[in-house]
């Protein structure tokens, strides 16, 4: 009689992606013994989300279906892990899931939470998912076992809200922002200047060459206010699109340039025709920033009064805008004498003031949407 080891090996049977377990001793080799998940997948979930009654008094609610088809899932065979790259939405209901497809070879079978004893499952059965849950797939042999750990993920925040934060001096000098010069378009290590009715760029800050400038448009070029930003362009890896603000005679305009790093196209400033509806003009601002932003472009500065001001263009500084999302909050002062603006690495916006300085981290734009490879 053969004695059965008190570990059940995994070994991977040839080149190929799928893994058997089975028992060092098995003596029954015309039993299949595989046992892997192949498939896993979810079906439509709901989550409940909060919101106002028309007349705005009382607060309300409503259930969104969420399709989780479309949210792939990875089963790493090396690690034994079976978990979704891009994570569910914030809130959604994960406490009685039932797998859409759920494909394995051999017997699955849940351990429970409470006191580790396994149960049968199948898409049938009704799963809270809400913390990592391990499967047993039993091999049709009854003896080898593969433990995988299924993990469901899921937002902790909401992607569209905001946490306003007031990080100290010393904090925002710690993080070496860099500024343009007062006056000029700086990116991607070339600089823009305006002098007169024309344009000028330098790619050392000694040498500067005439750029292009369209003539009918040339007697409006700023001459105060000066800033820019540069864009990668949609869908066009060589091509930048820059968008610069300015004012003249109390007037604000905004010109746009795209620029060819292959060399192949040549293009011009021109001026970005005013928006036709009311309300939707580059704001009249004192010592303004733009910055690239939420993929648009963002513009902050202040009034002649001081009165700190950011609006938010998505089309390219055609028109402007509240932000949807990034508002100022209550605790930001009503004046200020200085007002400078950057972005970090984790897409957080800071405003330094000579009030105070004030960081807004637009949750989604700080999330990892990176792949990693194991």
């Amino acid at each position: 009689m053969n004695t059965l080891l008190p570990a059940v090996a995994c070994l991977t049977l040839g080149a190929t992606l799928l893994t058997a377990c089975f028992n060092d001793d098995t003596t029954t080799p015309e039993v299949a013994n595989d046992c892997v998940v192949t498939s896993f997948g979810l079906g439509t979930l709901q989550r409940t989300l909060k919101t106002r009654t028309k007349d705005g008094k009382k607060d309300s609610s409503y259930v969104q279906n969420i399709p989780a088809s479309s949210y792939g899932f990875t089963i790493d065979q090396e690690r034994n892990m079976i978990y979704n790259l891009d994570s569910l939405p914030h809130g959604v209901d994960l406490s009685k899931v039932k797998p859409q497809k759920f494909v394995v070879s051999g017997v699955a079978r849940l351990v429970s939470l409470l006191n580790q004893a396994d149960t049968a499952i199948n898409t049938n059965t009704a799963i809270d998912l809400r913390k990592p849950r391990t499967l047993y797939i039993y091999g049709l042999d009854g003896v080898s076992r593969r433990n995988y750990t299924l993990e469901v993920r899921a937002h902790r925040e909401e992607g569209d809200s905001v946490t306003w934060t007031q990080p100290t001096e010393a904090t925002w000098t710690a993080q070496g922002f860099t500024f343009p010069t007062a006056g000029m378009v700086q990116g991607e290590g070339r600089t823009f200047r305006v002098q007169g009715t024309e344009v000028f760029t330098s790619t050392d800050g000694s040498t500067w060459t005439r750029d292009s400038v369209d003539a009918d448009d040339a007697a409006l070029l700023p001459d105060a206010n000066i800033a820019g930003a540069v864009l990668a362009a949609r869908d066009v890896n060589h091509l930048q699109e820059w968008v610069m603000y300015g004012t003249k005679a109390g007037v604000s305009r905004v010109w746009t340039r795209k620029w060819d790093t292959s060399g192949t196209y040549r293009f011009r400033w021109e001026l970005m025709p005013p928006p036709t509806t009311q309300g939707y003009a580059a704001p009249l601002l004192e010592n303004p920033q733009m910055l690239p932003y939420d993929g648009g472009v963002i513009l902050v500065g202040r009034t002649t009064e001081g009165t700190p001001v950011v609006r938010y263009s998505r089309d390219r500084g055609r028109t402007w805008v509240k932000h949807p999302t990034v508002v100022l909050p209550t605790s930001f002062p009503k004046t200020v004498t200085s007002l400078k603006a950057a972005v970090d690495a984790r897409g957080q916006l800071w405003l330094h003031t000579d009030k105070g300085v004030w960081r807004a981290r637009l949750h989604r734009l700080s999330w990892d949407y990176s792949t990693k490879t194991f």
